[in-house]
């Protein structure tokens, strides 16, 4: 794919050009961790349970390079709209060398936090072993993540979202043939070529897959305009351009770190209701990625374009790519709501491995589709406060949302309203929107403070002196 520019030309081709490999890429990752939930629903209830309360600290691993790659997309972004190829080389190859350095610290602290923290969130000994089965195969593999997010982020700096698109369809479908034969083996006569590892096989099957997944993205990156300065720079820490890099990449760790502390509130709040109750959450999670899919992409396509025009200085081109995003995030998330209402029955039952999960998934599912609408406006408003370098206003709205309020408002419509099992999703709603107004209130602030425009500069009824 040729290298887009991004400061010039139509916003809207730009924005559906970069957003729609991105959300198809996405659309991939969904349907994969799709066929790690169906298969294992092949093998128990538990293990399903166990794919579900995995996920919280699965995002940890994930935090940590998304982090990492938003990092770099945003500071290689300014760089390449300023036009300086050697900070943006420089960028790339010192985030390099911190997923080096985080890869290693997260297998550490992993290993000795996750068994008792599997045993504490899980409602039977038999899941918790599932969880670390699975898990600890991800985190021996960590390092294939991390890389292939901080590199896919200077892909992403400079429009080209392609690469990710490729590799998520391609580790999708050698997940799908992998998945089964390590879950549950291959033997020919007496001899057993692939032993039947359980849900350990589905651990084995994503290593294998982002490992390979990796060895793509390397070769894209050999590709861009500013790989022959990359390989002129040194491999050794650069601290100036780390601290950049962490000023940019922790807060958007640490929003990860948040999610994560709110699926482990959602996992402690439904512990009480059993095993059908976590299978039927793992299920309809599942389902619902699929739904938030176009924003995820839109949020792609708007932090490469906010941070290449913001440091172009092309002011309306900011405004204007950040509208657009949201409108059509907005547009599009409404629709999937409505459809998600319609045919959760249908859409979680190939997941649930009982009819009692499959139920708790339809209730799941009905109730926060109505959030989606909210969450257009946080994950939109979030990437622009990202792109602006205000990663930390991005960071604390995040933890108040998902770290803090949880903590009151879920056990509020769960326990003291009397709401039980339906009431974690009505508190979810509740804070979404709430927090989903003070977002947007943050937008308009930074909007004001650093394009000196105002909101009917962002409705695009007047225009930005840049």
């Amino acid at each position: 794919m040729a290298q887009l520019n991004l400061v010039q030309g139509s916003i809207p081709r730009l924005i559906v050009s970069m957003a729609l490999p991105a959300c198809l890429g996405y659309l991939f990752t969904t349907l994969y961790n799709l066929t790690d939930t169906f298969w294992a629903s092949h093998i128990s209830q538990e293990a399903v349970a166990g794919l579900g309360i995995s996920f919280p600290v699965f995002l940890l691993v994930l935090g940590v390079a998304i982090g990492l790659g938003q990092g770099t997309t945003v500071l290689t972004a300014h760089a390449m709209g300023s036009g300086d190829e050697k900070s943006s080389a420089r960028i790339v190859v010192q985030a390099v060398l911190l997923a080096l350095v985080a890869s290693a610290v997260l297998a550490l602290v992993g290993g000795l936090v996750m068994p008792p923290l599997f045993d504490w969130l899980s409602p039977d000994a038999a899941t918790a072993q599932a969880s670390w089965d699975y898990f600890s195969i991800i985190l021996f593999g960590n390092l294939f993540f991390l890389l292939g997010f901080a590199l896919n982020g200077a892909l992403n700096a400079l429009g080209d979202t392609v690469t990710y698109s490729l590799v998520s369809i391609a580790s999708t479908f050698l997940n799908f043939v992998l998945d089964p034969l390590f879950i549950f083996g291959l033997q020919l006569g007496d001899l057993q070529l692939v032993p039947a590892l359980g849900l350990a096989g589905v651990g084995w099957a994503t290593v294998i897959a982002q490992a390979l997944g990796l060895l793509f993205i390397i070769y894209r990156v050999t590709k861009i305009s500013i790989w022959p300065c990359m390989r002129q720079q040194a491999l050794r820490f650069h601290l100036d351009t780390q601290r950049q890099i962490l000023s940019q990449g922790v807060p958007a760790t640490v929003n990860m770190m948040a999610v994560s502390l709110a699926f482990v509130t959602m996992l402690a709040l439904i512990r009480p209701y059993g095993t059908a109750a976590a299978a039927g959450f793992a299920a309809g999670l599942r389902i619902e990625q699929l739904a938030l899919l176009p924003a995820v992409g839109l949020n792609t396509a708007a932090i490469s374009l906010v941070g290449q025009n913001f440091g172009a200085q092309r002011l309306n081109r900011v405004l204007e790519s950040f509208r657009l995003a949201s409108l059509y995030a907005l547009i599009v998330l409404s629709t999937g709501a409505v459809l998600i209402y319609a045919f959760a029955p249908w859409l979680v039952l190939p997941f649930a491995p009982t009819p009692e999960a499959a139920a708790m998934g339809v209730v799941y599912l009905k109730i926060i589709a109505l959030e989606y609408p909210a969450l257009a406006v946080v994950m939109l408003a979030g990437g622009f406060l990202q792109a602006m370098k205000y990663p930390n206003l991005a960071m604390i709205i995040t933890i108040f949302r998902l770290a803090l309020a949880p903590l009151f408002i879920w056990p509020f419509f769960a326990t003291t309203l009397g709401y039980g099992y339906a009431g974690i999703w009505y508190g979810v709603l509740v804070t979404s929107y709430g927090f989903g107004a003070l977002s947007f209130l943050a937008t308009l602030w930074v909007i004001r403070r650093d394009l000196k425009a105002s909101f009917t500069h962002l409705l695009g009824i007047a225009r930005v002196k840049s």
